[in-house]
């Protein structure tokens, strides 16, 4: 099971790459500090860094998160 965590803008995520969620559609996106927010890719269906509500970690197997 993903674990989601509700996105703060004042506390980000460390950055990298992330599932993201709207609350309705998820995707993949990178969380940089050189835009202060999320790159999400064009063809995603959530629209823009404005509108990511939460976020989780990827972690492929076999990796442990830190």
């Amino acid at each position: 099971m993903i674990q989601w965590r509700k996105y703060d803008p004042k506390n980000p995520p460390e950055p990298g790459r992330y599932f993201i969620s709207d609350g309705i559609d998820a995707d993949v996106a990178i969380y940089t500090k050189l835009w202060d927010g999320w790159s999400i890719s064009d063809d995603s269906l959530i629209n823009s860094s404005n509108d990511v509500t939460h976020y989780a970690v990827i972690n492929l197997p076999g990796e442990e998160e830190a």
